[in-house]
């Protein structure tokens, strides 16, 4: 779970980086973040979240769609975990799968394409 974490924030930082690199290390950082981006995908679960939490599939989530301008909702794993969050919706409005409702709900709610990608189903 902190490794998914870990390489979430990297790819949130270095895409908000405003210093200007020269050409060897923007290179440096185009490779890794392919390579991040390409493990984060392999490591999705068969039910499209990541670790079966919700609050790690918002991160990845994120970090994906903010990883790559050309993705958007249709690239697949992005549409599978947005669709595992939405089948997280209790009927007390939280956003879990039991366990950290608190935390899970947060960082669910906190993923701007969550919200605006997705209509929650009407479990509420």
């Amino acid at each position: 779970m902190n490794k998914i974490i870990v390489i979430s924030i990297l790819i949130v930082l270095i895409l908000s980086l405003n210093a200007k690199l020269d050409l060897s290390m923007l290179n440096e950082i185009e490779f890794s973040m392919k390579s991040a981006l390409n493990w984060l995908v392999m490591e999705q679960e068969e039910d499209g979240s990541w670790q079966h939490y919700p609050a790690i599939t918002a991160l990845s989530v994120l970090s994906i769609l903010r990883s790559n301008e050309g993705l958007n909702y249709n690239f697949e794993p992005v549409a599978e975990g947005l669709q595992f969050m939405s089948n997280c919706v209790q009927l007390d409005g939280s956003i879990s799968v039991g366990e950290l409702p608190n935390y899970n709900t947060e960082f669910t709610l906190k993923t701007p394409f969550f919200n605006i990608g997705m209509k929650i189903r009407n479990k509420i």
